[in-house]
C-alpha cells in the first residue's frame, strides 16, 4: 500500500509546473541549463569569504532560476570547498549538485524526480525523459552566449547580469565542449531527440560543439517494462581542445540528473480498483 500511495504521490506532482521553470511568452528563451565559466576569483561572502574561489576559470553547470525580478542562476556542477576555513577540502562537486535540486525535493509540491513516461514515435516501447511538465524537466542546454540574443528582455538582462555579473565570460571561438560520462544506472540511456542513440561508458566524452555554436537537447530513456525506482546519471564538462598555444577552460565540477519510472495514472487507477477489489472480497470473507 505504502508503493502505491508513493506512486499516486509522484503522478500528483508530476502536474505541477512551476512558472520558475522559465519565461513563457514571447521570443525569449525557454531553455533553464546553460554552461558558463565562472569569473569570481574570491569568495566575498559565506563560509569561505576571503578565500580563492576553487571554481574560478572552470566551466560550470548552471540552472537558470527565472524568479520575477531577482532572476538568477544556481551552480550545479561547481568546484567547493568543505571543512574547517582554515583547512578547507578542494572538491570537484558541490551540495548543490543534483537535479531536480535536493532543496526542492524537501518542499511540499516540489519536483523530487525528473520522471520517464511512455514515450512514442521514434521512442516507442520506451519510457522518456521531457514529458513530465515539471520545473526541471526541460534538458536542452546551452551556452552562456546564447543568453546575449535575448538581453533586450529585462529578465533576461538580469538573469545575464546577475551575481555581479559572475558568468557573463564569453566562451573562446576555439573552445570544444565536451560532456564527460562519470557514471550511469543500469538501465539507463542516452539518446538524441531524433533517436539517435548517444552509447557512452563511463570516462567517455561527448562533444557538444565548438565556441558557443552548439545546443545540446537530450532524452534519457529506459526499456519498457523496466523496475520501477530512480535511475541516475552523472556528468562532468571539459574543454577537449588540446591545440598547441592554446589554454583549455578547465573542467566542470561533477553533477547529476535523477530520473524515476513513473507509471501511467490510468495503471495507477486500475491497481487501485483492483486493490478495493480484493480488500472488498476480504472483508465478505470475514464476515
Amino acid at each position: 500500500m505504502r508503493s502505491m500511495l508513493n506512486r499516486f504521490w509522484v503522478v500528483s506532482v508530476s502536474v505541477i509546473a512551476l512558472a520558475t521553470a522559465a519565461i513563457a511568452d514571447g521570443d525569449t528563451p525557454t531553455d533553464v541549463y546553460i554552461i558558463g565559466v565562472d569569473s569570481l576569483t574570491t569568495f566575498t561572502a559565506g563560509a569561505y569569504a576571503g578565500l580563492p574561489n576553487p571554481n574560478y576559470g572552470r566551466l560550470t553547470f548552471l540552472y537558470a532560476h527565472y524568479t520575477p525580478g531577482t532572476e538568477h542562476f544556481h551552480g550545479i556542477g561547481a568546484w567547493s570547498y568543505s571543512g574547517d576555513r582554515n583547512n578547507p577540502i578542494v572538491r570537484n562537486t558541490n551540495n548543490n549538485n543534483r537535479i531536480p535540486e535536493l532543496a526542492q525535493r524537501d518542499r511540499q509540491g516540489g519536483q523530487r524526480y525528473l520522471e520517464l513516461r511512455p514515450g512514442s514515435g521514434v521512442f516507442a516501447g520506451k519510457w522518456i525523459s521531457g514529458l513530465d511538465g515539471g520545473e526541471y524537466s526541460n534538458l536542452r542546454m546551452r551556452p552562456f552566449d546564447y543568453l546575449f540574443g535575448f538581453q533586450s528582455d529585462e529578465r533576461v538582462d538580469r538573469l545575464i547580469n546577475s551575481s555581479g555579473g559572475r558568468w557573463r565570460t564569453v566562451l573562446p571561438t576555439n573552445a570544444i565542449i565536451g560532456l564527460q560520462l562519470t557514471e550511469i544506472s543500469n538501465g539507463l540511456n542516452i539518446a538524441r531527440r531524433d533517436g539517435t542513440p548517444i552509447n557512452l561508458q563511463p570516462g567517455q566524452v561527448l562533444t557538444l560543439g565548438t565556441g558557443a555554436d552548439w545546443v545540446f537537447d537530450p532524452v534519457f530513456w529506459v526499456a519498457d517494462g523496466a523496475s520501477e525506482g530512480v535511475y541516475s546519471v552523472g556528468f562532468r564538462l571539459l574543454d577537449m581542445n588540446t591545440a598547441q598555444g592554446y589554454t583549455p577552460i578547465r573542467d566542470s565540477g561533477v553533477f547529476y540528473l535523477d530520473f524515476y519510472v513513473v507509471p501511467e495514472p490510468s495503471s495507477l487507477l486500475a491497481l487501485g480498483a483492483g486493490l478495493a477489489g480484493l480488500i472488498g472480497l476480504r472483508r465478505r470473507q470475514t464476515i
